[in-house]
């Protein structure tokens, strides 16, 4: 199963290797546009709906009650999101995975984003956590051997989080799953996603 699964896996793994040399070279720029984080978020999981159903993996998505437009690069926001999510999937074998979408003011022309991927994967021992995020780095760890990858996503996720201001917190558990929570800080519209045109 997990042969093909890494094969449906795959659109993370194509992006790391158009980003990483652009990355290094310091090509990526920041955009400041208005977008709608609803649909940024809900097209992603639809994405990957097929992709979880194949590992067996229940994907939900639970949104803020309000989702504002926001003002940001939406772009590499998604960028970030979409490898943390590739990599809950990858790692976790017929269980769940949860994006939770929650959104705070911060001031009075800021919204406070945090983007959360929990799943309940195989986890990761306290030792490693700090290596994640490092490129192209294999973990001697035997439960994490079994799983094959670039080691480029979570290393682009902090990269491209770096770009836009943000930051990603982790949490793990060997054998019970991992919390990834990407925060950011973007500017607002003064409009709800669904009073957009």
């Amino acid at each position: 199963m997990r042969t093909p699964l890494n094969g449906v896996l795959g659109m993370a793994e194509v992006l790391s290797a158009s980003d990483l040399s652009r990355l290094d070279l310091g090509q990526l720029s920041v955009e400041e546009e208005p977008f709608d984080l609803s649909l940024l978020v809900t097209n992603l999981v639809v994405e990957y709906a097929s992709a979880a159903s194949t590992a067996g993996v229940d994907l939900r998505l639970r949104l803020a009650d309000e989702m504002p437009y926001l003002v940001g690069d939406g772009r590499l926001l998604r960028q970030t999101a979409l490898h943390v999510l590739d990599n809950a999937i990858r790692f976790t074998q017929e269980g769940e995975v949860d994006v939770i979408v929650k959104c705070l003011e911060d001031g009075v022309d800021k919204i406070a984003v945090s983007l959360k991927v929990r799943d309940s994967g195989i986890g990761i021992e306290k030792k490693h956590l700090g290596e994640i995020f490092e490129r192209f780095k294999k973990i001697d760890s035997p439960v994490l051997r079994a799983h094959s990858g670039t080691g480029l996503g979570l290393p682009l996720a902090k990269s491209y989080a770096d770009l836009i201001g943000g930051h990603i917190e982790t949490q793990s558990v060997l054998g019970e799953g991992s919390t990834f929570t990407i925060n950011v800080t973007l500017g607002r519209t003064g409009l709800d996603a669904k009073h957009a045109a």
